[in-house]
């Protein structure tokens, strides 16, 4: 015998169903390709009542190889092609043996590096900046999650700077898949990336030792094609420093903020 569905049984069958989120598979796949990478400082300091403003500009080209290696391992090379820079504040440090730097490692399954290493050029110091951006140009990738979902990487480093000091950077990203998007018709995921960095070191110039702290933070977002090729990242940097110089009663305090973007070449 048919049973006749109640008025609120009847309108709850007429509801559809709620999709279900569904695992996103986000790795990365076998590539070949030449990135630019432009970026913008603006750097303020005041030093006894005086305050100094400047910007710096710079232009790196990156070559990035992945290949598989097999139980779902990736290895990968990045590349610092070519670089030049400018900056309205004093003449620009020797470039030159920072070309040919080379950071090369392993992808694990789990999406995360399981080793690496920073080759660097006849004279050049493993420890400069540059060297240390190759080890985080990649962003981590999680292997399987879905579209709202959250994940964290922490990258330590002592980083070599040309006033002579050398500094511990923590720098702990939060990563979170956005969605889906298109770029010139390819199918892209979106991934958002906060980071937050606490630096101390210290230096001697001149005969005068000095030390510094501070702290950092950065947003962007990365482009990944859905076929797991690296695409982009847009994002801006902040940092806040205090230098001090004991021997001369100085504290110093800089700030820099900087606009970067990579762009994949055609």
């Amino acid at each position: 015998m048919f049973r006749r569905l109640s008025p609120a049984l009847v309108a709850l069958a007429a509801l559809p169903f709620a999709a279900r989120a569904q695992d996103v598979k986000l790795t990365y796949a076998p590539q070949n390709a030449k990135f630019v990478l432009n970026s913008t400082t603006k750097v303020a300091q005041e030093m006894m009542g005086q305050k100094q403003e400047g910007e710096a500009n710079a232009e790196q080209r990156i070559s990035l190889v992945t290949t598989a290696k097999g139980a779902g391992q990736l290895e990968y090379q990045i590349t610092l092609d070519t670089m030049s820079a400018t900056s309205s504040m004093g003449p620009t440090p020797d470039l030159s043996k920072t070309i040919g730097t080379k950071f090369t490692g392993v992808i694990g399954a789990n999406g995360k590096a399981i080793s690496g290493d920073v080759m660097v050029p006849a004279g050049g110091d493993a420890k400069s900046p540059q060297a240390s951006a190759m080890r985080s140009f990649l962003p981590v990738l999680p292997a399987m999650l879905k579209v709202g979902g959250e994940w964290v990487d922490t990258v330590s480093a002592t980083v070599a700077q040309a006033n002579g000091a050398e500094l511990k950077q923590t720098t702990i990203y939060n990563y979170k898949l956005l969605g889906d998007t298109a770029v010139d018709g390819t199918k892209a995921w979106k991934i958002a990336s906060d980071s937050k960095t606490t630096i101390a070191g210290k230096g001697n110039m001149q005969g005068q030792d000095f030390s510094i702290e501070g702290t950092g933070k950065g947003n962007g977002v990365h482009l990944i094609s859905k076929d797991g090729q690296y695409l982009s990242r847009a994002g801006t940097d902040e940092t806040s420093l205090t230098v001090t110089v004991d021997a001369m009663g100085l504290v110093i305090p800089i700030t820099q903020s900087s606009v970067v973007k990579v762009s994949r070449q055609k």
